[in-house]
């Protein structure tokens, strides 16, 4: 939580990072090390992202929903649903009524 956690957690306070010192002028055509970092964090996020997405649509997790020891996998899976949603970032994939009831479905 102290990585992630809304308004203080470091990663908020990272992904706002942009010293005076690394900027760069406009007209330049290389992104500043802080964007670059941003870009690559984002590009990973993303993958990340898909994997798990796959992994819920595609059901194969047999049986996790049945076993009371994997209880964690499951809760933690339906938040990262809920946090991708609210998020607002794929807004036209999760319009669809059908999307969020075959994920949950797929849990």
């Amino acid at each position: 939580q102290h990585l992630f956690a809304p308004q203080t957690g470091l990663f908020q306070h990272f992904m706002l990072w942009d010293p005076a010192e690394l900027q760069v002028d406009l007209n330049e055509t290389q992104p500043s090390l802080p964007a670059q970092l941003k870009t690559k964090i984002f590009e990973i996020g993303e993958g990340f992202v898909q994997s798990i997405w796959e992994l819920i649509r595609s059901n194969k997790l047999p049986g996790v929903a049945d076993d009371s020891a994997c209880f964690q996998l499951v809760s933690q899976s339906l938040h990262f649903i809920s946090t991708t949603i609210r998020s607002g970032y794929y807004k036209s994939l999760f319009s669809l009524h059908n999307t969020i009831a075959s994920l949950v479905q797929g849990i």
